[in-house]
């Protein structure tokens, strides 16, 4: 993965994702097309997509929302994100426990990813 300076980052750990937000918006960014809605357990985030493999997020500050949806963004963008392989890529996430609240936000991002016909 390259940030937006050119440096390659590699993120391992939880707080890698919370350090390093390559993926998240203060506001719905321009040039990319919103994908769609979701709220799970009272967190809300807003999709968005730029071909070829672009996708950015708005979100609460829900730390496990954010290391949820940076970790899927990065998969999406590294070719790794399946419609079922979505859990077991952030049980590869070294500190990060997998609970109700990551796998139901995992669930409802492939279901907008799916919806727009980017995963299959």
């Amino acid at each position: 993965m390259i940030d937006s300076c050119g440096c390659n980052i590699k993120r391992v750990y939880a707080s890698d994702f919370l350090m390093r937000r390559l993926f998240r918006q203060s506001k719905p960014p321009k040039d990319y097309k919103k994908l769609g809605d979701a709220e799970v357990q009272g967190r809300h985030f807003s999709i968005y997509y730029k071909p070829p493999l672009e996708l950015a997020y708005t979100s609460n500050e829900c730390p496990l929302v954010i290391i949820t949806l940076e970790a899927l963004c990065e998969a999406f963008k590294d070719r790794r994100l399946k419609t079922n392989n979505a859990v077991d890529l952030l049980k590869e996430i070294r500190g990060f426990q997998v609970n109700e609240l990551s796998q139901q936000t995992a669930q409802e991002l492939v279901k907008i990813l799916e919806k727009s016909s980017l995963l299959s």
